[in-house]
């Protein structure tokens, strides 16, 4: 199990949702399924800290049985409302004629969740494939959601709605179209930059069987309020990846009471036979990526990993040069390395990085880069090539079966789950200057003995039991 990554002690988690810090409390929510390792089940998980780094995992606060989302509680966001966490979600409803409903539930306390039913009801000309719900206020105070959703023809949109008190919405139409991809997911709208960010989840599925054939999380930018003009942003053209790792999707983002912009995906993009053998022998699957801030600079998004992860560093290791670069291990598999090139280097010299004995490679030439992964259900190398100006400085965080790279200072990052070779952590590099570090984990206080009861039914919450990593 990940000791510095958000997951349950049981179960398979999926997306992000409710992102959100209610009275100096952060609250994470995810798709669960307490059930099983699979995706026939959804209902809420839930987190909260004080710190980013003190973990308490909840009982679910949303889970199926109301008429509106007897079939599941799928992805949604929260904001802080009249003193309040007001979360929107899709309700499922897998009857003959299969719908969704865009609900709300409320919170006084921030533990206990009040469903108040539907407040967007599918609008005509959208297939069942209308969910993922993100609101957000202007600077006015005016509230709006986003949905991503499918028209008639196959194709996916994002829409927009409108609330003065966040339970009343108007529904205003497409505000954002694809003519290539088949649907649109997780939409989010980043309005405290100089520009305007769309953040979205491509989705290509066939227009057969419905299944989905390719799906990533992009940005685009736009002018400031851009929104407002209900003229539809084009999706298929002018964006840019997230994240060039292997896994990283449905992304979310909100604002701190340090003002920080803050977004946290989810860690998988595996297939079956990954997914399969990498925790078969794991109670759980799957973990939520780091909380990254985000800000705009030069022109250009920097992704940097929240501060406070800063206090895991323990114990620093040699650095040992040889006649190929510079190598070094931890005795923990749980570790940081960050390597800095200098000017000579970075001008064209090629360079490469091979983390524990293969299971991540980066490669970089001029203008391009590679991660390279061993495929353990394939044995064979699994490649990801993308362009890259130069490598000047990149940061490595190791957890268990997880890595994040961050290149140059946040400019790009790399994410990707492994299959682990090795109990420690080791590295060879070509070239630069570098220093590494043990981690410890995070604080988590799980979950006890699972209170599995059927669905729509409450689920009192469980003693607990501390993991300390």
């Amino acid at each position: 199990m990940q000791k510095i990554h958000l997951e349950t002690n049981q179960g398979l988690i999926n997306d992000p949702n409710g992102l959100c810090q209610f009275r100096h409390t952060y609250y994470v929510f995810c798709q669960w399924n307490p059930l099983k390792k699979d995706h026939t089940h959804k209902e809420w998980a839930m987190f909260t800290s004080k710190d980013l780094i003190h973990w308490k995992q909840h009982a679910s606060p949303l889970k199926l049985g109301e008429p509106f989302d007897r079939d599941g509680t799928y992805s949604g966001s929260a904001i802080e409302q009249d003193g309040a966490i007001f979360v929107y979600y899709t309700g499922n409803v897998k009857c003959e004629n299969r719908y969704t409903n865009q609900c709300l539930a409320v919170s006084e306390n921030g533990v206990d969740f009040h469903k108040k039913g539907v407040v967007l009801p599918t609008p005509p000309g959208i297939t069942r494939h209308f969910r993922d719900p993100k609101v957000f206020q202007d600077k006015d105070g005016m509230i709006y959601m986003l949905v991503g959703a499918q028209t008639l023809d196959q194709k996916g949109k994002i829409l927009l709605a409108r609330s003065e008190n966040g339970i009343d919405f108007d529904y205003l139409g497409i505000i954002a179209k694809s003519q290539i991809y088949e649907m649109i997911e997780c939409p989010d709208l980043i309005t405290d930059f100089d520009q305007d960010l769309y953040l979205y989840c491509l989705q290509g599925r066939d227009p057969i069987t419905d299944e989905v054939t390719d799906s990533f999380a992009v940005y685009q930018v736009t002018p400031k309020d851009r929104f407002k003009q209900f003229e539809p942003l084009d999706l298929d053209h002018n964006w840019q990846k997230l994240d060039e790792g292997l896994d990283f999707f449905a992304p979310q983002t909100f604002i701190d009471k340090k003002g920080r912009r803050m977004m946290i995906g989810w860690m998988s993009r595996l297939d079956d036979n990954q997914e399969r053998l990498l925790f078969e022998k794991e109670p759980n699957a799957h973990c939520l990526s780091f909380p990254r801030v985000l800000t705009w600079k030069n022109d250009r998004l920097i992704q940097t990993l929240a501060e406070e992860f800063e206090s895991l560093k323990t114990t620093s290791h040699p650095i040992e040069i040889t006649s190929n670069g510079l190598q070094g291990k931890t005795t923990n598999r749980l570790a940081y390395l960050k390597i800095e090139r200098s000017p000579s280097e970075q001008s064209g010299q090629p360079f490469r990085l091979v983390l524990n004995a293969g299971e991540l490679i980066v490669t970089w030439k001029p203008k391009t880069c590679e991660l390279i992964r061993k495929d353990w259900a394939q044995d064979r190398e699994e490649t990801k090539t993308f362009p890259l100006d130069e490598i000047r400085t990149i940061e490595v965080w190791v957890d268990e079966s997880s890595f994040e790279l961050f290149v140059n200072q946040g400019e790009q990052v790399l994410s990707a789950r492994v299959k682990p070779l090795e109990s420690h952590f080791s590295f060879e590099a070509t070239d630069g200057q570098a220093r590494l570090f043990d981690l410890e984990g995070f604080t988590l206080e799980k979950l006890g003995s699972m209170d599995l009861k059927p669905a729509g039914h409450a689920r009192k919450e469980e003693e607990t039991a501390i993991a300390v990593y």
